[in-house]
């Protein structure tokens, strides 16, 4: 029904709102870390924030080929190079 459709909406909504906020931890933690044992490193979140997402980018395309390896054990789909770059 559209009452319960609403209610997954909005659990479904606060759980992604938590997990993109914890995504920053391991950074806080590590610039906390590093600035108890080094003064020189940096205080501010920026230089960590490339590689940050380049580990998330790197992560989400080895599971997107381990996905696509297993699932679809040997199906070749024709995909229009027009979908893929406009």
């Amino acid at each position: 029904s559209a009452a319960s459709d609403r209610l997954l909406g909005c659990a479904m909504a606060l759980s992604a709102g938590l997990l993109f906020g914890l995504n920053f931890d391991p950074v806080f933690w590590a610039i906390k870390k590093e600035n108890l044992k080094n003064s020189s490193s940096p205080d501010v979140i920026l230089p960590y924030v490339f590689w940050h997402f380049t580990g998330i980018l790197v992560t989400s395309t080895v599971y997107l080929v381990v996905a696509t390896l297993v699932f679809n054990r040997g199906k070749v789909y024709n995909v229009d190079g027009a979908m893929i770059v406009p």
